[in-house]
């Protein structure tokens, strides 16, 4: 399976979980494409609808996959964050709904 829409790094900790078998869950982000261009002036309303008709074949593979967990959504950036599996992004990184997936690096210590 092409891990083109996942991040460079996340890719290669996908590789090397699934080299050793491991199946712990990783926090990720899932950016959502659009079905058409959405307009610059975009309401909140219109974003949240959007995300809402994407979701439920997201859903469908993830709970194929065992998916237990729970899923934030995050409208302004049309993204949801989850923490999954190897196996589990595997399974939706071929959806036309999912842009890339993304490494939730939210304990990374950043310095400018």
């Amino acid at each position: 399976m092409s891990l083109t829409k996942v991040e460079p790094r996340l890719a290669a900790e996908i590789e090397r979980l699934e080299r050793e078998g491991a199946t712990m869950p990783i926090s990720v982000l899932i950016q959502i494409s659009p079905e058409e261009p959405l307009p610059e002036t975009t309401t909140y309303h219109a974003l949240a609808a959007h995300l809402t008709r994407r979701l439920p074949a997201i859903m469908e593979r993830l709970n194929a996959a065992g998916f237990a967990g729970t899923i934030s959504d995050n409208v302004l950036a049309s993204s949801l964050e989850a923490s999954l599996s190897p196996r589990q992004i595997l399974a939706i990184i071929d959806l036309p709904a999912v842009k890339r997936v993304i490494w939730n690096r939210l304990d990374e210590n950043v310095t400018c």
